[in-house]
């Protein structure tokens, strides 16, 4: 089970670099979904492991605020994109 932890958390690591250093705002927005699917993914395994339903309640909440990060940004970014 260990090596499901070790495996998502080396998949973060490119994500992480294009969501910082990504050339475009979509670059970034696709890293930004990315990162938020291998948390969720991360925590529900660590509960898994650890059997805590607590973690599981963590990654719900940290999906939600996914879509409301991604649909603020597009949001952002068609206002940005008018003027």
């Amino acid at each position: 089970m260990t090596i499901y932890l070790y495996f998502l958390g080396l998949l973060l690591i490119p994500s992480a670099y294009r969501l910082f250093v990504g050339p475009t705002r979509q670059d970034r927005l696709l890293a930004l979904s990315l990162v938020s699917v291998e948390l969720v993914m991360l925590l529900c395994v660590y509960a898994v492991y650890l059997d805590q339903n607590l973690y599981l309640d963590i990654a719900i909440i940290l999906s939600l605020l996914s879509f409301a990060q991604i649909t603020a940004f597009l949001k952002l970014h068609k206002a940005g994109s008018s003027n």
